[in-house]
Order: C-alpha cells, then sequence, then structure tokens
C-alpha cells in the first residue's frame, strides 16, 4: 500500500504497525521523510518524489492511500493518472480530502503558493475525474462533520481560523485562504474507488 504524501508518517504506522500492511511512504518534503523515519520504529521503506512522477512500476501496488493530497496538486490530472498506472487490476484508491459545497468554486486558476482549499472540487468533480482514469467510485461519505469539529478546534488552538490561516501560510496568501473557505463552504470527504 502506498501511502501518498505520507508527511509525518502516522498513517503509514498504521498500516504497517497496526494493520500488518507492507505501507510505502512518499513524499516530496525530505523535511517530512526525516520526521517519518524518528516517528516509526526500524527502517520504514520511504521515498522522495513527486505524485506526479511516481517511481514505481506498472500495476505494482494493491492499494494507494491519499489523505488530504489531491487538493494540493496542481496537476490532479497527472496525479490521479500516476495513480491508475500503478495500482493492480482491481486495486483500490481510499482518499480523503475537501470538496466544494459551494455550486460554482471561486479563485480558479490562482498561481501563487496553493493552499488545500485551491483544488477543492464539487463532489461531482471529483468523482468524474476518478472515473476518468479509470477508476470506479464504490463508497463516497461526507465527513463535512468532522470537519466542523475540526475548525472548532483550530479556533481554540489558534485564537480564530484567520489566525490559524496567518500561521501556516505567508501574507497574501493566508488572506486568500481565509475568503476562499466562506465562499467555497467546505466539505471533507472520504472515498474508495476501484481499478477497473
Amino acid at each position: 500500500v502506498l501511502d501518498l504524501g505520507c508527511g509525518a508518517g502516522a498513517s503509514l504506522g498504521l498500516l504497517r504497525n497496526e494493520l500488518g500492511l507492507k505501507g510505502l511512504g512518499l513524499d516530496l518534503s525530505p523535511v517530512m521523510l526525516g520526521k517519518t523515519k524518528d516517528v516509526l520504529p526500524g527502517r520504514p521503506p520511504l521515498v522522495q518524489a513527486a505524485a506526479e512522477n511516481l517511481p514505481l512500476k506498472d500495476a505494482c501496488l494493491n492499494a494507494v492511500l491519499c489523505e488530504c493530497v489531491l487538493s494540493l496538486m496542481p496537476d490532479q490530472d497527472r496525479v490521479l493518472a500516476e495513480i491508475a498506472r500503478v495500482l493492480r487490476p482491481g486495486g483500490y484508491l481510499l482518499c480523503s480530502d475537501l470538496f466544494a459545497r459551494a455550486s460554482d468554486p471561486p479563485f480558479a486558476g490562482h498561481t501563487g503558493p496553493r493552499c488545500c482549499l485551491d483544488g477543492a472540487l464539487p463532489r461531482e468533480g471529483w468523482v468524474k475525474l476518478i472515473h476518468d482514469h479509470g477508476l470506479s467510485v464504490s463508497l463516497w461519505q461526507d465527513q463535512t462533520r468532522a470537519l466542523a469539529r475540526f475548525s472548532v478546534e483550530l479556533i481554540f488552538a489558534h485564537g480564530s481560523l484567520a489566525a490559524f490561516w496567518q500561521g501556516l501560510l505567508p501574507g497574501e496568501t493566508a488572506c486568500r485562504a481565509a475568503q476562499q473557505a466562506k465562499a467555497l463552504r467546505p466539505g471533507y470527504f472520504i472515498l474508495a474507488a476501484r481499478k477497473e
């Protein structure tokens, strides 16, 4: 199982240590991969690479886990093409991410620093994009209530959502992210899709 955008390794640890799966972590950031090495015992297999160009053979994986990664990608189409390429027939994409609940998401085509709201598509957009790459969505769960609870936790931790965005993103991008959040009315989903 590939943990695409494994970050500091929390999900990779779950895959390997609690579920007993052969988990491979991939992230573009050497800093995040370094944190993974600190968190996980032993020497978990880690690869530093871009999601748009996976250094893996065709049809070599049973599953790809992709948590809050696709919305960050400037070329979601290319990332999904790579996921479909490395999945075996019958393999699964397990994904969680943001989706736009607004009917007409604003801010398309922004070229500055990205945040997760930049790539949030409406539900229909996500399903179509995934289907276009030969993957059939078998499960879609709207977990927006969990996102709302998480937002409340961020407000308590940072004083406000504006303070959270300012701590996370540089100047104008933080302001744009706060405006996007209001306009997009973001939701949070979990999906499973199977390669046909």
